[in-house]
Formats: C-alpha cells, structure tokens, sequence
C-alpha cells in the first residue's frame, strides 16, 4: 500500500509524508465547508438534514480531519429519517431510482463545493483556520503533533 501512495506522490509531484497511527481519531467537522456543501445542495433543491445518524462504522474521516478541513455529509436517501451508511438498510434504499438521484446529487454538490473553494481562496483558508481553532482546543498549544 505505502509504494501505491509513493507512487502517486511521485506521479502528480507531491510530496509524501507517512504517519502511522494506531486507532481512528474523533471527526472534525469543518462548519465552513459544510456550510458550503449545504449551499450548493440548495442548489439542487435538496435541504439537508440537521445532525448525524447513530453510525458505529469506520472513523478514518476522523484521521483525516485532524490533518486538512473535512465533512461528512449526509443526505436524505431516505426522507423519514437519516440512515447510517453502513446498513443494509441503506443499501436497499439506494438501490432506489431516488437513492441514485441522491448520490448523483451528492456527486455534484461536492464538485461545485471544490470548485467554490478553488474560485474563493480565502474560504479555503477559513476552513483552515476553524480546523486549527478546533485542534488547539482539543490538545492544547501542542496540537501540530496531533496532525
């Protein structure tokens, strides 16, 4: 897995720098881009639902967010309620003609919030900024070994 991640670095001339870590941290929502996502989802006349569902599935976002500005949003395949990802009850209700309307929905909202953020730097870099604000109040002045 680690020369797959090398060589991907190498291919789009990044650098690669490999931290290993026991366990999954908390999510850090960034309300900056989620208020973004939320935006463009209005767009496509979906209103999100307010919350999370009762999840126990994997916290590897949870990693993530402590490292760059994350979400995870959740949209309403289901309209009575929100469904955790990892059911199969949430399998059969996106294996609906709606539950695919709803992820092409998802699709495009997330690529008109990265390009929002591409087109508007300094949102990007509010994100950042409430990423780090989070942090610091997680751990303290020495939240960068946490990243």
């Amino acid at each position: 897995m680690e020369q797959c991640f090398r060589c991907g670095a190498v291919g789009t001339g990044c650098e690669l720098i490999l931290k290993k870590d026991e366990g999954f941290k908390n999510r850090i929502p960034n309300k900056v881009l989620g208020e973004i996502f939320r935006d463009c989802c209005r767009t496509y006349g979906e209103e999100m639902m307010d919350g999370m569902p009762d999840d126990s599935g994997g916290e590897d976002l949870g990693n993530v967010s402590h490292v760059i500005p994350a979400i995870n949003p959740h949209l309403s395949v289901c309209p009575e309620r929100k469904l955790s990802l990892h059911t199969l009850e949430f399998k059969e209700h996106v294996l609906t003609p709606e539950g695919e309307a709803m992820c092409l929905l998802g699709a495009k909202a997330m690529a008109a919030t990265a390009l929002e953020l591409m087109q508007t730097p300094e949102l990007l870099d509010k994100a950042e900024k409430e990423l780090e604000s989070c942090l610091l109040d997680l751990y303290g002045e020495d939240y960068q070994k946490y990243r």
